[in-house]
């Protein structure tokens, strides 16, 4: 992190891939999701919904990572 970026998190290293659609699985709209999303709101039904390939391999590794990486936010209230 010599230039105060972490290297998973700068954007100038993802790939096409890091970005992609996943069916919500209480109503099936898609949602976009970016590699480092832990969790979204479905915009048609509301719901919170986790993103089934976040990436925090890093946490692994860098010495930074209990310094960026927050916890996820708490669920919103969902519809019944």
């Amino acid at each position: 992190m010599a230039d105060g970026r972490c290297p998973g998190q700068d954007l100038r290293t993802w790939k096409p891939t890091d970005i992609y659609d996943v069916p919500c699985p209480h109503c099936q709209t898609m949602i976009e999701f970016w590699k480092d999303e832990r969790l979204r709101t479905c915009p048609q039904c509301r719901r919170a919904v986790p993103n089934p390939r976040v990436s925090r391999a890093c946490e692994q590794w860098c010495s930074h990572s209990q310094e960026c990486q927050a916890p996820p936010p708490p669920a919103p209230e969902t519809k019944p």
